[in-house]
């Protein structure tokens, strides 16, 4: 995606989640381990450590973060679509882990200029699968579903996934983002959207805690984020059918977490919700 106004330094996030991934041990991830990914997971360790008695969406922090890529993961397995795009990739291994394994299924990953630089750069000599599509792309263009890298093809299953994404937007950012994603799926017989969403219902009831978490997150990726999260999750499923989806309904995280990672859901700052284009079941 090309940078919008305030939003250049969203890669920031990405280093971290690289290193993320690399803990939980996720299939490839060792491609994409960055020193500042390091560096920057190792200095929160302690910091959650020491706000951990703020409960544990603080303490557990991480462990959540490794539940939502694999409850993401386990949505993917489960609908089984033959084309997977991933925007906003960042430094995941998803699309390449996937695609290494299946090769049936079309991964096409796209993201900022500099992550996909950065991307390739950790990339260096690993051969590709050649069913693995990787470029740049503006989500807010008016042109969007025609400047993928790879397109998907006739009679694909189409799923569409956002990680860590769409909350970096504003409103009508979102709105543009989210129409631009139905039309992709309109224009490809209808799929599926999975994304995460971070509403202020499920942040810790703690009001000095929440808007400083907010706050420095703002000052991280360059923006503020005081109109940009849905005030529940039930808003963003209404914002989504406004733009078009069909439906769309909150996953049961539990039953998407086999992992070894098993802290109370209940605390989870998030939810993975799936919004349907012209399919059935």
């Amino acid at each position: 995606m090309k940078p919008t106004e305030g939003n250049q330094r969203i890669g920031i996030p990405a280093y971290f989640t690289s290193h993320a991934w690399v803990e939980a041990r996720f299939d490839k991830a060792d491609l994409f381990e960055t020193k500042q990914g390091r560096l920057m997971f190792r200095a929160m360790e302690p910091l959650l450590r020491v706000f951990g008695f703020l409960g544990p969406a603080v303490r557990l922090h991480n462990e959540y973060l490794f539940v939502r890529h694999y409850a993401q993961e386990a949505r993917l397995r489960q609908i089984r679509p033959t084309c997977i795009v991933e925007i906003g990739a960042g430094l995941s291994p998803r699309g390449i882990a996937f695609a290494s394994a299946d090769p049936d299924l079309r991964y096409i990953e796209v993201d900022l200029p500099n992550m996909v630089a950065a991307k390739r750069r950790a990339l260096g000599g690993f051969p590709y699968p050649p069913n693995y599509f990787l470029g740049t792309v503006d989500l807010l263009a008016e042109d969007f579903s025609k400047t993928l890298p790879e397109m998907p093809r006739p009679g694909d299953r189409v799923a569409v996934v956002t990680e860590g994404v769409t909350d970096y937007f504003n409103m009508p950012e979102k709105r543009k983002a989210f129409r631009n994603i139905h039309s992709l799926l309109l224009a490809h017989g209808g799929g599926r959207y999975l994304l995460d969403i971070y509403a202020r219902e499920n942040f810790p009831q703690l009001p000095f805690l929440t808007n400083t978490f907010i706050r420095t997150l703002g000052r991280m990726v360059g923006r503020s984020f005081d109109d940009q999260l849905f005030e529940r999750v039930a808003d963003a499923r209404r914002f989504l059918v406004g733009c078009g989806f069909d439906e769309a309904h909150e996953l049961d995280l539990a039953e998407l977490n086999t992992s070894a990672y098993q802290p109370p859901l209940g605390e989870c700052t998030y939810r993975i919700v799936e919004a349907k284009v012209g399919e059935e079941g």
